[in-house]
């Protein structure tokens, strides 16, 4: 990266910090992206895509079911399912 910046920047470039940032095991996030690892299938999925009463319901690639990331296909996924349950929470 710091070859790069150089280029971009035409000069030298001097880091100044870093940092690595595991979100898969911040006890939050729990993960970056929809590709759970050990029991997060199972323990993450479910709590993610949980409508908040009948007011908030939650889409993206994050909450589709799909095995591995779920990219644009997992996005509309979850927007299609959110669509089902705004129909089936609808009264009447």
């Amino acid at each position: 990266v710091d070859t790069q910046l150089e280029e971009i920047t035409r000069g030298s470039v001097t880091r100044l910090a870093g940092a690595i940032v595991s979100w898969t095991d911040d006890p939050f996030a729990r993960c970056i992206a929809r590709a759970p690892i050990g029991d997060q299938r199972e323990t993450v999925l479910r709590e993610i895509k949980r409508p908040l009463d009948d007011r908030v319901f939650f889409t993206g690639e994050h909450t589709d079911e799909r095995p591995g990331p779920g990219g644009m296909e997992g996005a509309i996924r979850s927007g299609l399912r959110v669509v089902d349950e705004l129909a089936s929470a609808r009264p009447g």
